[in-house]
């Protein structure tokens, strides 16, 4: 049908997705080598046995980002709208607990407020055996800031607001695979300086190229940045027996992902494999019958126009119905 055909993808895909597209539409593959070294790292994943363990682990892994020693900033994607609501969900517990822990050390309640002029030490909140300054208590009730550091994506038509103005550290994004999907991520001077943005994916993505998809909206353009992988696996519990130290559990966790993608590899293949079958029985099938009627069409089409002595109104009507 096409004498040429053109395109440019960030990700090809697998070798067997390659092998199909180029067999069954005869085209080559030309691999551009970036213009600046990737500065990616991506850490050891994570596979959980539960949801509450997921999303623990999820929050634990943020929280460290955020607030760690280089307080970076990163984006959490999930599979599904309804994970979204989940991991914010739980976030939002995270910040309850942490404000009713502060709360229980200092044995103060919720309406306690501080004396207006904060700036002198004296002013102090707690019993009398145990005051603490007012300046340090807000430095402890200040550790995450729910409202203005979590932003949340869930459909594909809703705008990146960090497309346009540049990330700085200690955001947190959670996001579907499809919100913002080919948006470039700003990222500011000072976040790049910290390590980056991180992406956290919450799901073994069912091929390699959305994978590449995903980790890719980090480290672009010779920036830092760094990825992992954090999902949840129910056969795991079948597979362990509670005897794992600390040592052997992360062995396992990376013996297991790397079965996993093993056999999401297969799948895929087998996936290529159907479709290719199907191009060659079916659409192959298909697209003969059409190149048939085309032809016969235009013969016919030739005719009515010259031979045929036909009223010009019905002739629209024959080419246009």
């Amino acid at each position: 049908m096409y004498s040429h055909i053109y395109g440019l993808s960030g990700t090809l895909g697998s070798e067997s997705e390659r092998d199909f597209l180029k067999i069954t539409y005869n085209v080559d593959f030309i691999t551009v080598p970036v213009a600046l070294t990737s500065r990616f790292k991506e850490y050891q994943p994570i596979v959980c046995k539960t949801i509450e363990e997921w999303r623990k682990k999820i929050v634990e892994t943020a929280m460290k980002t955020v607030a760690g020693k280089n307080k970076r900033s990163l984006i959490i994607i999930c599979e599904t709208i309804k994970d979204v609501e989940q991991i914010k969900q739980s976030f939002k517990q995270y910040a309850e607990d942490e404000e009713e822990e502060v709360n229980k050390k200092h044995n103060i309640s919720n309406t306690a407020k501080p004396e207006s002029d904060s700036s002198k030490l004296g002013n102090v909140i707690g019993t009398k055996k145990r005051k603490i300054a007012w300046p340090t208590l807000m430095g402890e009730m200040q550790k995450f800031d729910y409202a203005s550091s979590i932003s949340v994506y869930k459909r594909s038509y809703e705008k990146f607001s960090y497309a346009s103005e540049g990330l700085d550290a200690g955001k947190i994004i959670i996001a579907t695979n499809l919100a913002g999907r080919g948006t470039d991520i700003k990222v500011s001077e000072h976040l790049n300086k910290k390590g980056g943005l991180h992406v956290l994916l919450t799901y073994l993505p069912e091929n390699y190229r959305i994978e590449q998809q995903a980790f890719g909206r980090t480290a672009r353009k010779g920036q830092n940045g760094s990825g992992q992988l954090i999902f949840l696996d129910k056969n795991l519990e079948s597979d362990d027996n509670g005897n794992y130290d600390d040592f052997n559990c992360q062995l396992y966790s990376v013996l297991k992902v790397v079965d996993v993608k093993n056999e999401r590899d297969y799948d895929e293949l087998c996936r290529v494999g159907e479709i290719r079958e199907y191009y060659e029985t079916s659409i192959q099938f298909e697209e003969n019958l059409f190149t048939r009627f085309h032809k016969c069409y235009d013969k016919l089409k030739e005719k009515l126009l010259r031979e045929w002595k036909v009223q010009d109104d019905i002739k629209s009507v024959i080419l246009n119905s």
